[in-house]
């Protein structure tokens, strides 16, 4: 999923990289990346297209889910500063 995204992305087309996302989302357990992961996907996403609140929004998202004192926690804090 990284390269597919990351190629998705380097073409601008942010569509594409939403699709991706949504399907990494839909995958069977097995398949699909970690919330972590999925959160950090959604996130550029939002980044890409300009819209920086619902990138905040989902960050905040996971770490309301995993709980404040969780290592995701701390990672997507650090996410939303850079």
């Amino acid at each position: 999923m990284d390269d597919e995204l990351n190629r998705a992305l380097q073409r601008n087309d942010v569509e594409e990289a939403a699709a991706i996302v949504a399907r990494g989302r839909d995958a069977p357990p097995a398949d699909r990346p970690s919330a972590k992961a999925l959160a950090y996907y959604d996130a550029t996403v939002h980044a890409f297209k300009g819209d920086y609140r619902g990138a905040a929004q989902v960050l905040y998202g996971h770490i309301a889910t995993v709980g404040p004192a969780a290592a995701d926690a701390f990672y997507s804090h650090h996410a939303m500063i850079a």
